[in-house]
């Protein structure tokens, strides 16, 4: 029994021995000769600059409002440029638009009131620089637009 226990043991410590060595050799290592440092193995990102991101819309959605009339405007909503109107019939839409500005309406119906939801955000890009080039990533855009009473 104690040999397949020590067997089993040895597996284990050969495994978590390896994952580590994994870990650390994908860290990121500075590189002196290259003045540098690499990129990790589980960094996720584009080699060049993206031009879109999305924008991720939140609505509130009940027995007075099962659908909701959204605005999306490019800029600030006092700009007035108008870019898409949707009426949703779920909670929550995405929409893949260029880096930039963006601010957005919904329209909900209270007893006999009429209540605008407005909210805005950007979507940015920003990158790190490594051995194996630019690494860009995308930050994307919430606009919560919910109900709140």
């Amino acid at each position: 029994m104690s040999y397949k226990t020590n067997y089993f043991t040895q597996i284990v410590r050969l495994l978590l021995c390896g994952l580590l060595t994994l870990l650390f050799v994908g860290s990121g290592c500075y590189d002196e000769e290259e003045d540098c440092t690499h990129r990790p193995i589980w960094k996720d990102c584009y080699s060049y600059e993206p031009g879109e991101g999305l924008v991720e819309v939140s609505v509130t959605l009940n027995t007075g409002n099962p659908w909701v009339v959204v605005k999306l405007y490019e800029n600030d909503i006092e700009d007035d440029i108008l870019i898409l109107t949707d009426t949703l019939t779920v909670s929550g839409k995405n929409y893949t638009l260029s880096v930039g500005r963006y601010s957005g309406s919904a329209l909900y119906l209270v007893g006999i009131d009429t209540v605008l939801a407005i909210d805005g955000d950007r979507i940015t890009t920003d990158h790190e620089s490594y051995c194996e080039g630019d690494c860009w990533h995308v930050n994307n855009a919430e606009l919560n637009l919910v109900l709140l009473l």
